[in-house]
């Protein structure tokens, strides 16, 4: 994950975050995430806190809270180097809720849209295993 520079305050919330995320404190790492977005919600550390709060989600194993946290990575952040991150997380989380036909969809979506990263040679083994290329 490509950290972008924020203030020292931005940077040390983002921090610890991290290191409670690190720890397996996804709950402490999700407020910690969420406090960053809420006093800084235009900080360039914002849209990777997004995307480490569907982190956090997806590693309680809430893979409907991650879908919609990660969708808004997508949403809110356009321009953000995490949107493919963001939705193969996404579409791993559909895998666990299920939701196997969204799930392929994102993955087609993030192979035709994101070619030559490394998040669409992921998303390829599983469609290439399901005969979908």
């Amino acid at each position: 994950l490509a950290v972008a520079q924020g203030s020292v305050g931005e940077q040390q919330i983002f921090q610890a975050a991290r290191a409670e995320y690190t720890k397996g404190n996804f709950e402490q790492a999700l407020r910690g995430f969420q406090d960053l977005i809420d006093q800084y919600p235009n900080s360039p550390l914002a849209d990777d806190a997004q995307f480490m709060i569907g982190e956090s989600y997806y590693g309680m194993k809430e893979y409907v809270d991650a879908v919609a946290e990660y969708e808004k990575v997508v949403k809110r952040f356009p321009d953000s180097n995490n949107i493919a991150g963001a939705r193969l997380k996404k579409a791993f989380s559909l895998f666990q809720l299920g939701k196997k036909g969204q799930g392929v969809v994102e993955l087609q979506q993030i192979v035709q849209r994101y070619p030559n990263t490394k998040e669409a040679q992921i998303a390829e083994q599983p469609l290439a295993e399901m005969g979908l290329e």
